[in-house]
Parts: structure tokens; C-alpha cells; sequence
């Protein structure tokens, strides 16, 4: 399952990569937005983060919250939480080059990286993966949506 989604995602970021966005914004949005969460440096992330965050992020802070209760500052005390080491390590070994990228209908240039973690737990491996869904507000990209799947 995850030889297919790594296709379907690499197949895409190689088209999207070679239409979408020129060199230089995508080199400077990795340079800062994405390694800023590899250096977990609180300050940056908080200000490329835009509010409310949408997505299934609050589940890496609480399971038995209610996503009623997801708010800003739920979001900015518990960065370790959703950016946890095991998820920095993975984006610390990429690049560039996977990050998707793609037009909405009135031209915006949105970013996107799908990050894949496999666990085992009593002999049984599970797949997972968590997305991360950046926008470009008023000249400043920022992280907008946080989605976990499986």
C-alpha cells in the first residue's frame, strides 16, 4: 500500500514540481518554512502558521479532546506534540523535491507534503502519514491545514 501511495505521490510532485512553481520560491519556501519545523524553532513556525489551523491536527495533542476545543492556543503550546521528533526526522531527510504543488482556480500557488510513518505494534505494521498544507498569505507562506491519515 505504501510502494503505491509513494508512487501516486512522487508521479505527482514530479508533474506538479515541473509546472507549477519556479525554482527560487519553492527552494526559498523549503529553506524557511520547512526547516524551521526541523529546527522545532517555536517562534517562526508560529509565525508562518496561519489561525485557525485546519485539519485533524488536535488529535496529536489529545485523542479524547473535542475538536470544538482545538484552538489557537492549543495549537502554539504543543508544537513538540504535533511536530514530534519522529516527524521532524522524517521531513529532515527530504527535500525539496517532494513537496506538491499546484494552482487553485484563481491562480494561487498552494504547497503541499505528505510525510509516511510506518509502526509496528504486537507484530502488526501500520501505515500512516501526515500532510502538511501551506498557502501564501499576503506575500508570507504559511501552514494552514494539518490532516493525519490512517
Amino acid at each position: 500500500m505504501r510502494s503505491v501511495l509513494s508512487s501516486v505521490v512522487v508521479l505527482f510532485t514530479f508533474i506538479s514540481f515541473g509546472q507549477k512553481g519556479d525554482l527560487q520560491t519553492v527552494q526559498a519556501f523549503w529553506d524557511n518554512n520547512i526547516q524551521e519545523i526541523v529546527r522545532l524553532d517555536k517562534v517562526k513556525i508560529i509565525e508562518h502558521t496561519h489561525f485557525p489551523v485546519d485539519g485533524s491536527w488536535g488529535y496529536a495533542v489529545d485523542y479524547n479532546l473535542d475538536p470544538a476545543d482545538w484552538t489557537d492556543e492549543l495549537f502554539k503550546e504543543n508544537l513538540d506534540k504535533i511536530f514530534d521528533e519522529s516527524l521532524r526526522a522524517v521531513l529532515k531527510g527530504m527535500d525539496y523535491n517532494q513537496l506538491v504543488h499546484h494552482r487553485e482556480e484563481n491562480g494561487a500557488l498552494n504547497f503541499m507534503i505528505q510525510l509516511f510513518f510506518e509502526t509496528e505494534i504486537d507484530g502488526t505494521k501500520l501505515e500512516s502519514s501526515t500532510i502538511l498544507f501551506f498557502k501564501c498569505y499576503n506575500e508570507i507562506w504559511k501552514l494552514y491545514k494539518i490532516e493525519y491519515i490512517g
